[in-house]
């Protein structure tokens, strides 16, 4: 199998983004019925370890930062047969309201399920 080229990490970090948001209460489906979105704002990924087609990967997610409209959180994605990094994505997002298509303040349940998971991981 072939070297997995950059997109590919790109998608699973993207992937990963989803499952990050859903983790904290922020759904799909809140985000239909809510008018609610989320924007990337920076991202920043390193590759450290070549990775090819089929290799079985996992990632995980640790909150670094919130403030009132955005949080900023790292991926780290591991090949799961040795726990090898192979590649870390660091991220700011802000939640957004869709309709009005500016950054809105968190929800304080959206908050407070944040900072919950920003202790958790002990991203001080």
């Amino acid at each position: 199998m072939g070297h997995m080229n950059v997109q590919h990490y790109v998608a699973m970090f993207d992937q990963a983004s989803w499952a990050f948001f859903e983790s904290f209460g922020l759904s799909a489906r809140r985000m239909e019925l809510e008018g609610l979105g989320m924007a990337a704002l920076v991202q920043h990924n390193e590759y450290q370890q070549e990775l090819f087609a089929g290799t079985v990967v996992e990632i995980t997610t640790a909150v670094l930062e919130i403030t009132a409209k955005t949080v900023r959180f790292r991926h780290v994605m591991r090949r799961r047969a040795d726990g090898a990094v192979a590649a870390t994505s660091e991220l700011v997002a802000a939640l957004i309201d869709r309709r009005e298509r500016r950054a809105r303040p968190w929800p304080d349940d959206l908050r407070q399920a944040l900072e919950r998971r920003r202790q958790s991981t002990g991203a001080d």
